[in-house]
């Protein structure tokens, strides 16, 4: 119990913990970007993702920033390169749920659920 106590003082396991948090901060945010545009993209029956224009405008923002500033990439590598990672890391158990959509009517046990799940896992 000491060596786990003692693990998680790390400096590196101390770093994944904010990183954790400022990364699912950044999934809320995005996700209150998607619902407003995809409930204006629906509403005018257009057959688009909002995810995939949120994308774009998040790139595009990134790349307008980059070119007019040069102070962006200080701050990315300091703040958002560390939570990007994280989320890099574990974007593919945010697939599973699809998956499991996809697949529902070929998914009979939930012991099913847990060989997707591995799939994804790294």
């Amino acid at each position: 119990m000491q060596r786990l106590c003692r693990s998680l003082q790390t400096p590196a396991m101390t770093k994944r913990f904010p990183d954790a948090g400022i990364g699912l901060v950044c999934i809320l945010l995005v996700q209150l970007l998607v619902i407003p545009i995809q409930i204006a993209l629906d509403t005018h029956q257009v057959n688009l993702p909002a995810s995939i224009l949120v994308m774009l405008l998040v790139a595009a923002t990134m790349i307008i920033s980059s070119s007019a500033s040069s102070g962006v990439a200080p701050f990315y590598y300091k703040y958002l390169r560390g939570p990007t990672d994280f989320l890099g890391r574990h974007m593919s158990l945010g697939f599973v749920a699809y998956f499991i959509l996809l697949l529902r009517d070929h998914v009979n046990d939930a012991n099913e659920v847990s060989r997707i799940v591995g799939v994804f896992s790294k």
